[in-house]
């Protein structure tokens, strides 16, 4: 078989309609400018929200995006701001929360990211992280952070 761009879009395009999302994680991670531990993250949650999967696991996505973050917090604070990219936002956040069928703490979630885009400081990614930690203890499943 011979690789062409779409055969490879056809390869790697995310199932978007059967999450039932019209807005995709891709469009908000380049809207936003997030680099790759935000935009993990991202995914993370958008997969969480949706109610139209049943094999997606909440709690796994959920202490996967907290993962993310850890490590992006880990960077940030022993290199510099440099790691967002601070770009025109054409993506809502309410736009985004009910694409995703996300419930308040997951939306707060995606506040926090879209807004470290635009505050250099770590204080949105700590926030961010605390609604994803409220999320996972309404689920039963308090995370347990890795070494």
């Amino acid at each position: 078989m011979q690789h062409t761009s779409a055969n490879n879009a056809q390869l790697i395009d995310p199932p978007y309609h059967i999450l039932g999302q019209m807005i995709h994680s891709i469009d908000v991670v380049e809207a936003w400018g997030l680099n790759y531990h935000l935009s993990c993250a991202l995914k993370c949650i958008s997969l969480s929200g949706s109610k139209n999967f049943e094999e997606i696991d909440t709690e796994t996505n959920l202490n996967e995006a907290l993962w993310y973050l850890d490590r992006f917090l880990r960077l940030y604070i022993e290199q510099t701001a440099e790691h967002n990219i601070v770009t025109p936002h054409t993506i809502e956040v309410l736009d985004i929360s009910i694409d995703w069928g996300l419930d308040c703490d997951l939306t707060m979630a995606v506040m926090h990211l879209f807004h470290s885009t635009k505050d250099r400081t770590i204080y949105h990614i700590n926030a961010a992280k605390r609604f994803i930690l409220y999320k996972l203890e309404r689920l039963g499943a308090p995370w347990t952070p890795s070494s």
